[in-house]
């Protein structure tokens, strides 16, 4: 259909002095849409339309498709176009540094949406070896399990999870599933936990190992200790039994005695935390399914 309008390449009386910038946008873009329907909302609550011709996704100054888009308005007939960026550079004014951040943007944008496709497929994969790995979906649930989770969590955006990286990640699920049944059960013989001073011997069930840079070893760990009698207490782990072992993980699964100040859980009157844990002291490992673990 042949074009009448003053904003087409042939119109005799076409001038790009007479066009106002209101903003430029990646049209392909579904993030700025919300940005793009108030812009153009505004304008045409304030009396502005688009030209007749223009159609959308199209320059309205040559009529080629276009993904880079600046809105211009004529000031005299007060009518929106779209118009593209060679159509810009050469007979309007030039608006090069936005439509460089529009592709940078839009390349960013590329860039994490083919990491999520492949963070998708490499978890697929790893769902099928194994149904639980589906909480590799959520970084913060995998963490709290194991450190391992969340890291080998983050090499799905890049690399499927090898053979041996399945089998420990698979493993890991079944001892925390299997650590998790053991607290039920004894949930079911728990006793409610003393309060005051007290002296604690039991078996060191679990390890949380944090930064910290005013401690002696640049970390604090923290340990939870069952009790023979059938409580659990939450205790920072005095450095005189750290220095027996090779890592802060290494005491998990050991026999301590120590004496501490123990106040009750407002949640479970079976959990004391401990304050100021002194006179501690290891025993040999003796518990075998968390030594294996």
């Amino acid at each position: 259909m042949a074009r009448n309008d003053i904003h087409r390449p042939s119109a005799e009386d076409f001038d790009p002095q007479a066009y106002t910038h209101a903003a430029t946008f990646d049209l392909s873009d579904p993030e700025t849409m919300e940005a793009r329907t108030g812009t153009v909302g505004e304008l045409v609550a304030n009396g502005t339309k688009f030209a007749n011709h223009q159609v959308q996704n199209h320059c309205g100054h040559c009529g080629v498709a276009i993904k880079y888009a600046a809105l211009l308005i004529h000031n005299e007939a007060n009518e929106m176009i779209w118009v593209g960026e060679t159509c810009l550079d050469g007979r309007f004014s030039s608006t090069k540094a936005q439509f460089k951040r529009l592709r940078a943007a839009a390349k960013v944008r590329r860039e994490r949406e083919a990491r999520a496709r492949t963070f998708a497929e490499n978890l697929a994969e790893a769902v099928a070896y194994d149904s639980r790995l589906t909480i590799l979906d959520d970084y913060d649930a995998a963490e709290a399990i194991s450190g391992f989770l969340a890291d080998i969590r983050g090499r799905l955006f890049r690399l499927p999870l090898s053979p041996g990286q399945l089998a420990a990640a698979s493993n890991i699920l079944t001892r925390d599933e299997e650590r998790r049944a053991r607290i039920e059960a004894e949930k079911e013989t728990s006793i409610p936990a003393p309060t005051g001073k007290q002296e604690i011997s039991g078996v060191i069930r679990t390890i949380q190992v944090k930064d910290n840079e005013y401690t002696a070893y640049g970390v604090i760990v923290k340990m939870a200790v069952r009790d023979d009698r059938g409580f659990t207490v939450w205790s920072t782990a005095p450095a005189s039994i750290r220095g027996e072992v090779e890592t802060a993980q290494a005491l998990r699964g050991r026999r301590v005695t120590f004496t501490a100040t123990l106040s009750h859980s407002r949640d479970d009157e079976s959990f004391a935390f401990a304050s100021r844990p002194t006179k501690a002291v290891l025993s040999p490992i003796e518990v075998k399914e968390l030594q294996a673990a």
